[in-house]
């Protein structure tokens, strides 16, 4: 009997494009989950006035891990990996700056 298997070609590509579109799926769960714990923190401060601005950048995350995920090309994850250098060092300095 035998036994119909995909092409080494054909096999790294859904092996790959499935574990990138796990990681993808991850990140963008991680992303979702800090918005809560974000804004149960700085509340519970009383740094209620912070919240607006680190919330936007994870937003922005967020939809830029999502529309990653969807369209995943070169391009996109550069796009991505560069958004991502400038608002995680944005978000940080900024909770930084919101603690007194």
């Amino acid at each position: 009997m035998r036994v119909a298997v995909l092409g080494r070609d054909d096999a790294a590509r859904v092996i790959g494009v499935s574990s990138a579109r796990a990681v993808w799926a991850v990140n963008a769960t991680n992303l979702a989950l800090t918005i809560p714990v974000l804004s149960e923190y700085l509340n519970s401060r009383g740094l209620g006035a912070s919240v607006p601005v680190p919330l936007a950048i994870l937003i922005l995350l967020l939809a830029h891990a999502i529309f990653a995920s969807l369209k995943p090309t070169a391009l996109v994850a550069v796009s991505f990996l560069a958004t991502c250098a400038v608002g995680a060092t944005l978000f940080q300095v900024l909770l930084i700056d919101a603690y007194p």
